[in-house]
């Protein structure tokens, strides 16, 4: 018995699937025949099917109607058939033009595991990197191969199924392949999203929960590649396939998979970026690919970096049609069921295919697990790399820092400016300078996380005590910060008429004796102190 044959035996081999319910489907015809001549429209239904989650109805244009018309009377529908979740889509067939009515049912299917890897479609697929999606509305079983696409995004909210996929991208990935011939990258900063498959002998490093660690890990696989490209290179070889082919298990695939990716977003933005845009450009011929999740899918997250690097795109139901646009270009996520109902857009595709996910239970999950970890016990995952101070990892810190300096000043100065309008011009701030960086290392900027020569002193435990001129203006900044209520490095720069790096101390000074919170992520400081004289009590007493 292969491998993938011992693990696909692990799940259950009896289940019961949901019959289709004949008389709410003719029910729900009537409703739709009736509103439809009520309102006068030409519309004729051809034919009538259950999927999943949905019931559907092929009907025929109207004589000189468009479908924009029909879409007019989408919420009378909506209120006939007591369904919110309708939606409406085109068709091209054989015969011509059609459009399809998409009605939430009364009997919810459930795509087991079972059924679908035990079919002739999976086990018969030529898929390098094959992914179980799950089935179709029109009963086809759906399967994507990572390997062409060859990386992908999803999104959607809490509760709409993005788990349960990725487990099942987990689960398709490993009955495929045995840990010597695939390895895993699984980071997520909830911390218990993968938590069960924290001794899975498949995994490259210890699972990730921090936005640091994801970024060694990044970092690690461009040189990872780069190496990948000089051995495939060497060998007189295309890609990792005709390698393999040649020498086998010369080199593994690598699948990073990413969950929550706007927490990653919010603290390390320009660095993710750039190290994800340098991987999904060259990682598809070394085997390196990735798989992106996030629950917000708006501009600050999904960037036009982000989205030109990921094409192939799943959405599950988002929370408006905003959201909808950003993943799919279109409103119809917004129009989605949860437990598992999604669009896949296909590559080169404009056409959504609407996909009930597959359900791999816990304790299917719970076997497999076990299973693997018996037969490859002596399998653990490699210590994360330290992250390298490049000098390209230097720049992209000190433009972070840049870019926050901007945002600051711009939301001093300039409240009625939209957090997109922003983001633009703090990015353009940074690039400016980032092309005057010859003058810029003539300044003394701290790059390097960690201190080194002289900046050991500045760096260690403060002095306590103030020298007559800086209490004087210390006190001057605390006022400002009290009376105006806004503990702001620029703002007090501009009001002392100061450097940015005298304002920089004077806040530290104040955080140290605390008269003002930390710098939370993008958000602004707390003032933890109610009156300038509790402030001032605060400070160390001169001798």
């Amino acid at each position: 018995m292969t491998h993938e044959e011992e693990l696909i035996e692990l799940l259950d081999k009896e289940t019961t699937a949901q019959e289709c319910n004949a008389s709410d489907l003719q029910e729900q015809r009537e409703i739709i025949e009736r509103t439809f001549r009520e309102f006068g429209l030409q519309g004729r239904i051809t034919r009538a099917y259950c999927a999943p989650q949905v019931n559907c109805f092929d009907f025929e244009i109207g004589t000189g109607k468009k479908l924009q018309y029909y879409r007019r009377f989408e919420m009378d529908l909506q209120r006939a058939l007591k369904e919110i979740n309708v939606r409406i889509v085109l068709l091209e067939n054989e015969v011509g033009i059609e459009c399809r009515m998409e009605v939430p049912t009364k009997c919810r299917m459930t795509i087991s595991a079972g059924t679908l890897f035990r079919s002739k479609e999976w086990s018969e697929s030529k898929a390098m990197l094959p992914l179980m999606l799950g089935k179709g509305i029109d009963g086809e079983i759906e399967i994507i191969d990572l390997a062409s696409v060859p990386h992908l995004l999803m999104a959607g909210c809490t509760g709409t199924g993005k788990s349960v996929f990725m487990d099942s991208c987990i689960h398709s990935l490993m009955f495929r392949y045995t840990p010597y011939e695939l390895k895993l990258i699984l980071a997520d900063s909830k911390i218990v999203e993968f938590s069960k498959y924290k001794s899975l002998p498949y995994l490259q490093f210890p699972l990730i929960n921090s936005t640091r660690d994801t970024l060694r890990a990044l970092q690690w696989l461009n040189m990872e590649m780069e190496r990948r490209y000089k051995v495939i290179g060497d060998a007189w070889c295309r890609d990792i396939r005709t390698l393999n082919e040649q020498r086998p298990c010369s080199l593994p695939y690598i699948v990073m998979i990413i969950d929550e990716f706007s927490d990653f977003m919010a603290e390390a933005k320009t660095q993710m970026e750039s190290l994800l845009a340098h991987l999904c450009a060259k990682g598809r011929t070394a085997g390196i690919h990735l798989i992106i999740s996030t629950q917000r899918p708006d501009s600050r997250v999904l960037t036009q970096s982000i989205r030109a690097n990921f094409p192939v795109r799943i959405a599950f139901r988002v929370a408006c049609r905003t959201d909808s646009r950003r993943i799919l270009d279109v409103d119809d996520a917004a129009d989605l069921l949860r437990f598992g109902d999604m669009l896949f857009r296909r590559p080169g595709i404009e056409e959504l295919t609407r996909i009930q996910g597959v359900y791999v239970n816990g304790k299917e999950s719970a076997r497999i697990m076990e299973h693997l970890k018996s037969m490859y016990d002596d399998m653990k995952p490699n210590a994360l790399p330290p992250l390298r101070g490049t000098e390209r990892n230097q720049i992209d810190v000190l433009r972070g820092k840049l870019v926050n300096i901007a945002r600051d000043a711009l939301e001093d100065n300039l409240d009625y400016l939209t957090d997109h309008t922003i983001d633009d011009a703090c990015e353009e701030i940074a690039d400016s300078i980032i092309v005057h960086w010859d003058e810029l290392k003539e300044t003394d900027f701290d790059m390097d996380e960690e201190p080194k020569g002289d900046d050991v002193e500045a760096d260690s435990e403060p002095d306590e005590k103030l020298s007559k001129k800086e209490k004087e203006m210390l006190q001057k900044a605390i006022q400002i910060v009290i009376e105006t209520k806004r503990p702001s490095i620029s703002y007090i720069q501009r009001r002392l008429k100061i450097g940015y790096n005298s304002a920089c101390a004077l806040m530290e000074a104040m955080e140290r004796f605390g008269i003002v919170s930390p710098q939370p992520d993008n958000r602004p400081r707390s003032i933890l102190v109610d009156t300038y004289e509790e402030a001032l009590s605060r400070l160390p007493k001169q001798s």
